[in-house]
Parts: structure tokens; C-alpha cells; sequence
């Protein structure tokens, strides 16, 4: 078995901030981000790409002596195809039918001022794509992380025994006993590291990248700690890999019957507020998912931090002496002639193809749901969309404009949104 290579650049998340600058900055001109220009405009305006052949020269000087130099020597060149590989794999950027674009994740990065430390939301951005990162990355056959968090879950080990993590076939029990058992015979003695990498093909300068990059970029963001070249699992990590197999095992839902009519539940007790969902038997789950699509959607989302922000919304109106209520929506809020119906998002995904999604969904339950539980009531529907973080200023500005109350939650936890909607729903909390 042989092992893939993972690009080799960066394994510093401050510095690849300031990389993703540049990204930013190459984009707002217009300018494609291929490789001359990355890479170029990298070299010239950071020290992020050394040249000791031409360290006597000025950086212009030292510029035109690598441009002169064959393509496959020219570091620039190198550096920015690996590092905007990298960017892809993580999800910060993405690329479209004509260039590339940086995501949402990729916005709250490059947010950080420069020669900022690494702050909090940065290290969580990093670590949402640490986490979903599969690879090799065109058959999307494991993901990188879950493996490394296995070996050390198995027990502390050498840094570079992490070489191993970019040898697996797949995420199957029997490939990390596989890593896990080749870990052994290493600590043991019953083998070498050399020996092993030489049976799977393995060579030394790629096992050395493949410990430079994954497990430094999981020590940054505390999942791993490494001291005195000794690696082990962190508590965070512990939670983060249960997490990650906890959801790969959880058991496909059975289709469920569908209901005629929407449903509305209205919530009376103080443990309605505070409990935690779980996905209920599906013979009792009462929503109505119209079809199959929409069932699967609707129980992907209900994510534990969807779930969080439903707790907030409700108790927050519970307080306030409003009824509240769930259905096929989030949630629908009632008060003498106002109801406020609320799409909820996590935007830690693709933060455009979740904003489609909700408009879909608030038109439609405005015009189908909402009249058959509201009756005979002329409470006026007002459409909310409340994110879990702020989106991008040019969506606020859309939904702001096609009627949409658009709030969020802050990083303390508190809620805050678009000026005119904050200001009307506070209005309407203190009546």
C-alpha cells in the first residue's frame, strides 16, 4: 500500500491567514488566482516564501531572477498551488465556473486583523475544516483527523509515527486496526519506523511532510498537544473523535408517515424549554416532511447547535409571555395579532445554499402552514431567519429587502441581528 501526499507549505495558521489576505485581495481585483499571480504577489508583499539563492538582492531583484529560472523551479509557483489546494481542502475557498471565491469560513479568517494572534474563532473555522476534510481528495476516501485521533486515542506516541495517518485505504474498523497494529510493532520493537514506511512505499521526505502539515495544524487548534516529540490526544480531540464516529454510527431513519395537515404544538412546560432534542422513534415524530427529501434534510440539519439556538428563541419568548410553538418550521411565536415565524441556520456549510433553502422554506410555510394553524386569527406573519453566526453584509442586505427579519447570535451568545429587525423585534418584546 502507498501513500498519498499532502501539500506542503504552511503548517502555521497565522501564517496561512495572511495567505488567504492575499487570496482576498487577489480577488476583489479581479485578478485570477493562478499560480503566477499567487504565488508572485505572495513572494513580493509577505516574507511567507524564502529565497536564500538571492538573499542578497532586493525583493525585486530576487523576483526577476526566479521568474528567469525553469517554472518547476520557481518556489512561488509551488508554494501557491500547494497552499491553494490546501484552502480547498479545508473549505475556505471554493472554486467556481470562472475563478475561485472564499467561503464563509474563509471570510471569518481573513475577518482577523493582521499580526493579530490567533483568536478563538479562527482556531474553531480552522478546526470546522479540519474536521470535514476528506482526502485524498478526488475519491474521498477518509478523513485525515478521525485518523489521527484514533492512533493517539490508542495511546502517546512519537510525532512522527503520524506519517502513518496519510497511509489509510478507507475509515473502515479493519484499516485503523491496520495503522494502529503497525503502530505497535514500531513501540514495541518488534519493528522499525524505517522498515515500515519502506513496506507501504513510503518515503522518507514524504513522511516527513506528512507529519509537518495535519498534526501541527491539530496542535494549533487543540485537539492534539505535542511536547518533547511525544504526541498525544487532547480532551478537546477526545470529544471532537467521538463526535465524529458517534455520528457515523448512528443509524439510518425509517421513512415515516406522512400527515395530511400541518401540526402545531404548543409548548407548556418550563422542560419543553430547556430539554435537549434527540431525534424522537419515528413513529412519533410528528412533523410533516412532505416527502422524503425534506425528512432527510429536515433531520441533518437539527443539528445540536440548531438545536442550542431553538432553546434561546423559546425560552426568550416564553419569558415575554409570547406562545410558542414547532411544526414543519422552527418555530412560530404568537402575540395579539403577531406571529413571527423563524427559519433557523447553521452556517457552518455553504452559507449561500442555506439562505435558498430558508427562503424556500419561510415562503412556503407562510403560505401553506401558517393560515391553517393561525384560522380565524388576523395575526400578521412576519418571516425570520436567524443564523447562527452573521452572514455575509450582501445577504443581510437581500433578505433585508425581500421582507426578512435577518438576526444572529454573537460569539458571547447573545442575540443581535440586522439594526432595522433587531429594532423591531426588541419593540415588540418590551409591549
Amino acid at each position: 500500500m502507498s501513500s498519498v501526499v499532502f501539500p506542503h507549505q504552511l503548517n502555521n495558521l497565522v501564517k496561512l491567514r495572511r495567505a488567504l489576505k492575499i487570496v482576498e485581495q487577489i480577488l476583489k481585483e479581479n485578478k485570477p488566482l493562478d499560480d503566477d499571480t499567487f504565488g508572485y504577489t505572495v513572494f513580493s508583499e509577505t516574507d511567507l516564501i524564502p529565497s536564500r539563492k538571492f538573499a542578497s538582492k532586493t525583493k525585486s531583484q530576487q523576483l526577476e531572477l526566479i521568474k528567469a529560472e525553469p517554472r518547476q523551479n520557481q518556489s512561488p509557483l509551488t508554494f501557491a498551488r500547494d497552499v491553494r489546494r490546501l484552502f480547498v481542502l479545508f473549505g475556505v475557498i471554493e472554486e467556481t465556473k470562472t475563478t475561485y471565491q472564499l467561503t464563509e469560513r474563509g471570510r471569518r479568517i481573513s475577518q482577523t486583523p493582521t499580526g493579530s494572534p490567533l483568536t478563538d474563532s479562527e482556531k474553531q473555522a480552522w478546526l470546522e475544516g479540519l474536521r470535514r476534510l476528506r482526502y485524498p481528495d478526488d475519491t474521498m476516501l477518509y478523513r485525515p483527523l478521525r485518523i489521527i485521533l484514533e492512533m493517539l486515542n490508542h495511546g502517546q506516541m512519537d510525532s512522527k509515527l503520524l506519517a502513518f495517518a496519510l497511509t489509510a485505504a478507507n475509515e473502515s474498523d479493519d484499516e485503523i486496526k491496520r495503522i494502529l497494529d503497525t503502530i505497535d510493532r514500531v513501540k514495541s520493537r518488534k519493528s522499525t519506523f524505517d522498515k515500515e514506511i519502506a513496506a507501504i512505499e513510503l518515503s522518507e521526505a514524504n513522511a516527513r511532510n506528512n507529519v509537518k502539515i495535519l498534526p501541527a495544524l491539530a496542535e494549533q487548534v487543540g485537539v492534539i498537544a505535542r511536547s518533547g516529540g511525544i504526541a498525544r490526544i487532547t480532551p478537546l480531540g477526545g470529544s471532537v473523535l467521538f463526535e465524529m464516529t458517534r455520528k457515523e454510527a448512528e443509524p439510518e431513519k425509517p421513512a415515516v408517515p406522512k400527515r395530511k395537515e400541518p401540526f402545531f404544538r404548543t409548548i407548556t412546560n418550563d422542560e419543553e424549554l430547556r430539554r435537549n432534542w434527540k431525534p424522537a422513534p419515528a413513529e412519533n415524530v410528528e412533523f410533516d416532511p412532505r416527502d422524503e427529501a425534506e425528512r432527510l434534510a429536515q433531520l441533518h440539519e437539527r443539528t445540536d447547535e440548531h438545536q442550542d439556538i431553538l432553546v434561546k428563541l423559546r425560552k426568550m419568548y416564553a419569558e415575554k409571555n409570547w406562545t410558542a410553538g414547532i411544526g414543519n418550521f422552527d418555530l412560530l411565536a404568537l402575540k395579539g395579532e403577531i406571529a413571527l415565524l423563524h427559519e433557523i441556520k447553521t452556517i457552518n456549510a455553504n452559507e449561500r445554499l442555506q439562505i435558498i433553502d430558508a427562503i424556500g422554506k419561510l415562503t412556503y410555510y407562510e403560505a401553506f402552514d401558517a393560515p391553517s394553524i393561525l384560522k380565524d386569527s388576523k395575526a400578521r406573519v412576519q418571516k425570520i431567519l436567524v443564523f447562527s453566526r452573521r452572514p455575509d453584509q450582501g445577504h443581510i442586505d437581500f433578505l433585508k429587502k425581500i421582507g426578512i427579519w435577518v438576526l444572529w447570535f454573537d460569539p458571547e451568545g447573545k442575540l443581535d441581528g440586522e439594526t432595522e429587525s433587531k429594532a423591531a423585534l426588541d419593540s415588540l418584546l418590551r409591549g
